[in-house]
């Protein structure tokens, strides 16, 4: 049986042709994170501002490490490709001519490789600092600065707000708050029976069919204020300090 034979040198030019008129929608996604989802999900995701300017500085922190490491490969690479091309310029052999001239080329299109995901790491980089910046106004404009004793400051809301968080999650889906969030409530001196009881009677009084987590976020906030106090308490009754000693941090005059 004669083995049917293709032209794939034809096969591939049409490949190239392809690649190329998708090229500009390609680019679309060099960076892999929406703005939408960089503020919905990665930094909104935390409960005060203060972990949500943690989470950026995070983010920011890996980007600039990537983005590094890229813009290294990228100039080693261009060095190969520039000593290879000296060792083509001297090379007689046609063949050996021929493989330096593939290695070159190969390095072009590794550079190009690397290039799309450096590109996206530098949009990115720039919707959280827009993000950065916003935070930044609000978390002066209620504490005056920006610096680690404000984050020690916001600690004991966070914790209520992503236990009780936590815990209504658990509420809609089993009727009960399970035993990790159990410890965690316990942990920020709160009663799990007593916020349960809280949960339920929101959960009994919430509307059913509003779409949007507004009820909710006020009703974090109000558990917030009440229940705030209550992880230094706890700190004091077991007999460690809940005073927020500011010597070995960095710190920042206020504005």
């Amino acid at each position: 049986m004669e083995v049917m034979k293709r032209d794939t040198t034809a096969l591939s030019k049409q490949a190239d042709t392809s690649i190329a008129r998708c090229e500009k929608t390609m680019a679309i996604w060099n960076h892999s994170r929406s703005s939408t989802m960089l503020k919905s999900m990665t930094i909104g995701g935390e409960h005060t501002p203060m972990r949500r300017m943690r989470q950026i500085a995070a983010e920011m922190t890996r980007k600039k490490q990537a983005m590094n490491e890229a813009k290294y490969k990228v100039r080693k690479k261009a060095v190969k490709a520039k000593m290879l091309q000296r060792e083509l310029e001297a090379e007689d052999d046609d063949l050996k001519r021929e493989l330096l001239q593939i290695r070159i080329e190969e390095i072009a299109d590794n550079i190009e490789v690397i290039r799309g995901p450096y590109i996206g790491a530098m949009q990115e980089v720039q919707e959280l600092a827009l993000i950065h910046d916003q935070l930044k106004d609000q978390i002066i404009a209620k504490y005056g600065k920006l610096d680690e004793e404000v984050y020690e400051k916001e600690e004991a809301e966070y914790w209520v707000r992503r236990g009780v968080a936590q815990s209504i999650w658990d509420m809609r889906s089993s009727g009960r708050i399970g035993i990790g969030n159990q410890e965690l409530l316990e942990n920020i001196g709160l009663n799990p029976r007593a916020v349960s009881r809280m949960i339920t009677t929101w959960l009994s009084e919430s509307n059913c069919n509003d779409l949007g987590t507004a009820s909710q976020e006020a009703f974090l906030s109000e558990v917030a204020k009440v229940c705030k106090n209550a992880s230094g308490e706890r700190l004091l009754r077991i007999g460690i300090s809940d005073k927020i000693e500011t010597k070995h941090l960095l710190l920042e005059e206020e504005v």
